[in-house]
């Protein structure tokens, strides 16, 4: 029975629904769990994000925020439930063959590369054609509006922590 309907549905519907649901979104946590041990730090959590989508995470600490994104990205496996991206079910997918990137809160520049380096080097990782990825990282550069003040060329040293975040933020 839905709870926010009252209606009562099949358990051959729901999973049809769930089906239809996660074709179409870019992210979708389907009734995921996490614990830890005796503590329960995700529970029964179902999401979805709509490609294009913004979306924002809030919550208090310890709410399940951080554990969330790192079942997404595969640094944390699900105790119960499933992870699709696009669809495709990546649950216990390792993240290096996941397409999706991680900024942490702490983020870290590589000190002996330029921004620009710093940039286009998960896509050096993942071998995308240097013309390709040359031109991805100038998109990605003036879309946060780095590439206009002569930023890119600079080691990321000599960047303050603002610029350095937003040379971080697509990618």
């Amino acid at each position: 029975m839905s709870a926010a309907t009252g209606i009562r549905t099949s358990e051959a519907d729901q999973t049809a629904s769930a089906s239809a649901r996660s074709s179409t979104a870019a992210v979708h946590l389907d009734h995921v769990s996490k614990q830890f041990g005796k503590v329960m730090a995700v529970d029964d959590v179902d999401l979805e994000i709509r490609e294009g989508e913004f979306f924002s995470l809030l919550g208090p600490s310890g709410s399940g925020k951080t554990t969330c994104l790192r079942m997404i990205a595969g640094f944390e496996k699900p105790t119960a439930g499933r992870v699709l991206l696009r669809g495709e079910d990546v649950t216990r997918r390792a993240p290096y063959e996941r397409d999706v990137n991680t900024v942490f809160q702490d983020y870290a520049l590589f000190p002996h590369m330029d921004v620009r380096r710093n940039v286009g080097y998960g896509m050096l990782v993942r071998r995308v054609p240097s013309a390709e990825r040359d031109e991805r990282v100038h998109d990605a550069l003036c879309m946060v509006h780095l590439d206009a003040f002569a930023i890119a060329s600079r080691p990321s040293s000599q960047v303050g922590n603002g610029n350095g975040l937003r040379s971080l933020e697509r990618w």
